[in-house]
């Protein structure tokens, strides 16, 4: 019967930090792969670069900044429902012809 040595415990540690510190590598890396604009993401060898350390990762930006609209873009449409019409559904005509989704999103 194989006995197998017990790691010491700065082993473990190490370990730890350097299996810490590659999730975070990893993610990093994520967030650069899924943002929104195609010409944000970098390219799949500076990918490979990151992932395998040979290269530093700039703190990503936030990939969802643009699902996360601001209240003030919410403003007119809600100005536009309660102003447009005469309470006949007039007004939710009016939101459907004036608001271009694809320049919001």
């Amino acid at each position: 019967m194989d006995l197998v040595a017990a790691p010491s415990v700065a082993a473990v540690a190490g370990d730890e930090a350097r299996r810490k510190e590659m999730v975070e590598r990893m993610f990093k890396v994520a967030f650069w792969c899924v943002q929104e604009l195609p010409e944000a993401r970098p390219p799949i060898g500076m990918v490979v670069k990151m992932l395998e350390g040979e290269m530093d990762i700039a703190p990503p930006v936030n990939p969802f900044q643009l699902m996360m609209m601001p209240s003030i873009v919410m403003i007119p449409w809600t100005l536009t429902a309660t102003s447009g019409g005469s309470g006949n559904g007039a007004s939710v005509n009016v939101i459907s012809e004036e608001l271009d989704l694809h320049a919001v999103i």
